[in-house]
């Protein structure tokens, strides 16, 4: 949560001619009584140095790391400047206006950010503590390999970083229990029995140095992506994501898989439906030790559904619940997080077909604890954009 408040901030990918990066802060002050979710602020820049006619994308949003003093509270966004470029963004807490504590664009050439948290970036003996920072993983363009980076508060660049892995591209990072960090992504598989080349899932785990400490690919050598971790209560790990029919080209369920801290499998479970096409995107373990997973479920017919699988602690099915706003088309699931509350928010987008062109807007819902909706928002921004997550 942010603040004092059941606040989220999503981020918004937008790419257009004289690009500029919108993020949209959901305030859920009355979130408790039945009213509409109101939209409370958005900032965008078109003037910030971020990019001169090229594409800028805010990718990846999180709150700021908590232990810096110099600039308290507030956001931090990674994304792409001018194109390939990897840009940090530092925002104040909005109070009215939200202005900037610092930017660093570009920060690293020919690289591009999924995902950033907070983190403790290496031990300082002189100190006897553990420097914070933050953790950023994504792609280097050329090669194109999986990245992990840690930076110091200000953004800089630790010494000896970034360290590049395995071909792909890397999803979601999550700071460990032992300050080491796991990453998954994809893992371009070089098996092209189905006529090009596929995906698996890749799943890594480093020290706190960036040295691998052990890796999993898994999959069927088809367009298998694995979008997010979490690290559980028990120090495990679970890890979501999509996997294709290894018999079929278009069908796809959704996919969750359970690790220990030394990367065993000890269970997965799948959720699918005869001849459709389900995607898991997002992943959150509950206080009963079961999870919540939120996804996209797709029909013959083009349309899609947020979805959300609610799974006890080995994967068995609960309940499941699919969510589409009045008036719109299609409607997808991209991060869900727990409330206060004790329900579940999931940030995604939503098209409305028009006679002139598909508008895709953000769909904000909270449900309670059996998925039975509460109160659910759609937010039109002024261009049409992919919503991808919430903090």
């Amino acid at each position: 949560m942010i603040h004092k408040q059941n606040d989220y901030i999503l981020r918004k990918e937008v790419c257009m001619c004289r690009n500029y990066v919108k993020l949209i802060h959901i305030g859920l002050v009355m979130f408790f009584v039945p009213a509409i979710l109101s939209a409370h602020w958005y900032w965008y820049w078109d003037d910030f140095p971020v990019g001169s006619g090229e594409i800028d994308c805010g990718f990846a949003v999180s709150n700021a790391h908590p232990d810096d003093k110099q600039n308290q509270g507030g956001y931090i966004m990674a994304g792409v400047y001018d194109g390939n470029d990897l840009y940090l963004v530092r925002m104040q807490p909005y109070s009215g206006t939200l202005d900037t504590f610092w930017a660093k664009s570009p920060l690293i050439e020919n690289h591009e950010a999924t995902s950033i948290k907070p983190t403790k970036t290496f031990f300082e003996p002189l100190q006897n503590s553990w420097i914070p920072g933050y953790i950023i993983t994504g792609f280097r363009y050329t090669p194109r390999d999986i990245f992990l980076l840690r930076t110091y508060l200000n953004g800089n660049p630790i010494s000896g970083w970034p360290k590049w892995y395995a071909e792909g591209r890397g999803n979601s990072v999550q700071n460990t229990s032992d300050n080491g960090s796991i990453l998954v992504g994809l893992y371009p598989n070089p098996d092209t029995t189905w006529g090009k080349r596929g995906d698996d899932w890749y799943i890594l785990k480093t020290n706190n140095a960036g040295v691998p400490q052990w890796t999993t690919i898994f999959g069927d050598r088809k367009d298998d992506v694995a979008w997010e971790v979490q690290q559980c209560a028990e120090g495990g790990y679970i890890v979501v994501g999509t996997l294709r029919e290894p018999t079929d080209t278009t069908d796809t369920f959704i996919y969750i898989m359970y690790l220990t801290q030394s990367g065993q499998i000890i269970w997965r479970s799948r959720y699918s439906i005869p001849g459709g096409r389900e995607q898991g995107h997002s992943v959150q373990q509950l206080p009963d030790s079961g999870f919540i997973v939120a996804g996209t479920v797709h029909a013959r017919t083009g349309s899609s559904k947020q979805f959300l699988w609610r799974t006890t602690s080995y994967g068995g099915t609960r309940w499941t619940r699919e969510y589409t706003p009045a008036g719109h088309d299609s409607a997808s699931g991209w991060s869900v997080k727990v409330n206060r509350a004790g329900n579940y928010v999931v940030a995604g987008d939503t098209r409305q077909i028009t006679s002139l062109y598909v508008d895709t807007d953000i769909f904000l819902t909270e449900t309670n604890s059996s998925g039975t909706l509460v109160n659910s928002t759609v937010y039109h921004a002024s261009v049409d954009s992919c919503w991808q997550g919430a903090i």
